[in-house]
C-alpha cells in the first residue's frame, strides 16, 4: 500500500498545481490540456487492462447448468440426490464441489464433440490400441469414442464409484451404449496416485501395469490411450516411472510399454512443464518427434520453471499442446493459483480455458541410462544456480581434464547452465558417463551416494511396498482371465 500512495501523491499535486495555473489570467493553458491528454491516455490504458482481465459469463456453477447446458442434464445434476461415502444426501453439483475438488468432471456436450473428433485426429492408434477413459462422470468422451468406431476395445476407469448415478443417467439417456459400456471394478485417481507415489518412493508397482495388454517399447502404435485430467504432482509420477523404468525392482507399466497420454491441464502446468512460456498455437494435425522439438525451442525459458522434474519430462517424453478448451465445460470450477505479477499476466489469458496436451514417451532419448540417478544427479546439480556458475568448471571438479577436452570440442567457457538446449544436455551428459575415466570420478560417486540418500525414506515403507507389489502380482495373472466388470 505504501507504494501505491508515494506513486500517486505526485500525480495529485501536479493535478491540483494544474487547474490553479490554469485559472489564473494571463497563463497558458497548454499544461492543462496536457494533463487533460495525459489523463485521456492513463483512462484509455486502464480500460485495456480492464479488458484484458478474464470475467466469466456465469457467476456460478449452478447459473450455467441451468442457462448452457440441456434441461436433462441440468435437473439431474441441481435436483437429484445421492448418497456420498459418508452416507450423506447431495446432490451431484454439491459432491462435486466438495469430495471432486481434486479432479474435473465434463458435463459440456458440445465441448465433448470438439474433444472427441480432436482425440481422433491426433492419436497414433492401432488394431489392437485400448481406449481407457479416466474423464467419469457422465462418460461423454467414451460415448463419443464407441459412436466414432474407431477403438474396438473402450474402457471406462472410475475415478470415484460414487459417481455411478452420473454413468446410470448416461446408460438411461442412451448417451452411452451398454453393449460396449466397461466400467472397470477399481477406482483410478491420478492425484492419489502421485500421492502415493511420492510417499513410497519410485519403486512403488504402479496401477496402470495390469491395463497393459502387450508389451512393447519400440512399436509405432500404442498399446492404450488414455484420457484424464492431471496435475503438476502426476507429471512428476510419469517423468520418474519412465526415468527408473530398466531397474530390476521398479514395477512401471513403462518397463515395456510406450503409451500415449490425452490429458487436461491447466495453463500454469503446462507452463511449468516447458520449463517456461511456450508456444501456444494450437497443433492442427498430428506433429511428428522431430515437429515436436521444433515447437518445443519456441519456449521462451524461465528459471523459474526450468528445474530438474520439468528438464527430465522435457528429455524423456514428446509432447505439445492439441487445443484450448473453455473450462467451464468442467465441473468444478477453480480458479489458477499464482505467486508473482509475471507469471499472472501470462496464465490471465488462459485463466477460463482447459489446455488438451497429447504426451507420449521418446523411443529413443538419445541418453545413456545405464544408471538414471546419474542422469537425475547431474541435471539436479546444474539446475541448482543456472546463471551464477559455469558449466566446465563444474565438469572440471568431476573429472579434471574433461573441461579441456569440451574446449577443444568448441564448448564455450563462459557457458551457464542457463544457455544450455536440451541437445547441449544430453550431449554433456553422455560424454560424462561414456569417458574411459568415468569409473573412477567423483560424479559417479556422489551420484550414488545421492541416490542412497534419497532411497532411506523408503524404508520404513518397505512391508507396503511388498504387500502393494503381491496385489499386483495377482492382478497381473488374473490379467488373461476374463474381465470383472460392474453392471449397472
Amino acid at each position: 500500500m505504501t507504494i501505491l500512495k508515494r506513486s500517486f501523491s505526485p500525480l495529485k499535486i501536479q493535478h491540483l498545481s494544474t487547474t490553479v495555473i490554469s485559472h489564473l489570467p494571463g497563463k497558458n493553458t497548454s499544461a492543462a490540456s496536457d494533463q487533460k491528454q495525459q489523463k485521456s491516455s492513463d483512462s484509455s490504458k486502464h480500460a485495456k487492462k480492464k479488458s484484458l482481465k478474464k470475467i466469466p459469463t456465469y457467476l456460478n456453477e449452478s447459473e450455467y447448468i441451468k442457462k448452457e447446458l440441456p434441461k436433462p442434464f441440468g435437473n439431474f445434476l441441481l435436483n437429484t440426490r445421492m448418497k456420498t461415502h459418508q452416507e450423506l444426501e447431495v446432490s451431484p453439483l454439491e459432491y462435486l464441489q466438495t469430495v471432486c475438488s481434486d479432479s474435473s468432471i465434463l458435463v459440456n456436450p458440445d465441448t465433448t464433440d470438439r474433444i472427441v473428433n480432436l482425440i481422433l485426429n491426433h492419436t497414433r492408434k492401432g488394431r489392437e490400441t485400448i481406449f481407457y477413459d479416466n474423464m467419469t462422470g457422465f462418460c461423454l468422451i467414451s460415448a463419443g469414442i464407441i459412436k466414432s468406431k474407431k477403438f474396438k476395445r473402450i474402457k471406462i476407469l472410475p475415478t470415484d464409484h460414487c459417481l455411478q448415478p452420473l454413468m446410470q443417467f448416461s446408460l438411461d439417456e442412451n448417451i452411452l451404449d451398454r453393449k460396449y459400456f466397461k466400467l472397470h471394478p477399481s477406482t483410478f485417481r491420478c492425484s492419489s496416485i502421485a500421492a502415493k507415489a511420492l510417499r513410497l518412493g519410485i519403486f512403488h508397482p504402479t496401477p496402470f501395469l495390469p491395463l497393459n495388454p502387450q508389451p512393447g517399447w519400440d512399436k509405432q502404435s500404442p498399446p492404450y490411450t488414455l484420457v484424464s485430467t492431471v496435475s503438476d504432482g502426476f507429471v512428476k509420477y510419469l517423468t520418474m516411472a519412465v526415468l527408473y523404468r530398466k531397474q530390476g525392482t521398479s514395477f512401471t507399466d513403462f518397463r515395456e510399454c510406450r503409451p500415449e497420454f490425452f490429458f487436461f491441464m491447466s495453463a500454469p502446468t503446462y507452463f511449468h512443464i516447458c520449463g517456461g512460456v511456450p508456444d501456444m498455437s494450437p497443433a492442427t494435425h498430428p506433429l511428428p518427434p522431430r515437429l515436436m522439438q521444433k515447437k518445443q525451442e519456441k519456449t521462451k525459458i524461465v528459471n523459474k520453471f526450468n528445474i530438474k522434474i520439468t528438464t527430465l519430462f522435457r528429455l524423456l517424453f514428446d509432447f505439445y499442446l492439441i487445443d484450448t478448451l473453455p473450462a467451464s465445460s468442467f465441473l468444478p470450477w477453480r480458479q489458477n493459483r499464482v505467486s508473482s505479477v509475471g507469471e499472472k499476466s501470462n496464465y490471465d489469458k488462459y485463466a477460463d480455458q482447459q489446455l488438451l496436451v497429447y504426451i507420449r514417451p521418446k523411443q529413443n532419448p538419445g541418453i545413456h541410462l545405464s544408471n538414471p540417478a546419474h542422469l537425475q544427479y547431474f541435471i539436479e546439480v546444474l539446475m541448482r544456480k543456472k546463471k551464477s556458475v559455469t558449466v566446465l568448471p563444474i565438469l572440471e571438479s568431476w573429472m579434471p581434464g574433461l573441461g579441456q577436452e569440451l574446449i577443444r570440442l568448441n564448448h564455450s567457457v563462459f557457458t551457464t547452465p542457463a544457455d544450455l538446449k536440451l541437445s547441449d544436455l544430453v550431449h554433456l551428459f553422455n560424454h560424462l558417463v561414456q569417458h574411459q575415466l568415468f569409473k573412477n570420478s567423483s560424479f559417479k560417486a556422489a551420484a550414488e551416494t545421492a541416490e542412497q540418500f534419497t532411497q532411506q525414506g523408503t524404508g520404513d515403507n518397505e512391508k507396503e511396498i511388498d504387500k502393494a507389489k503381491k496385489r499386483m502380482l495377482r492382478k497381473l495373472r488374473k490379467r488373461s482371465a476374463p474381465e470383472s466388470l460392474v453392471k449397472l
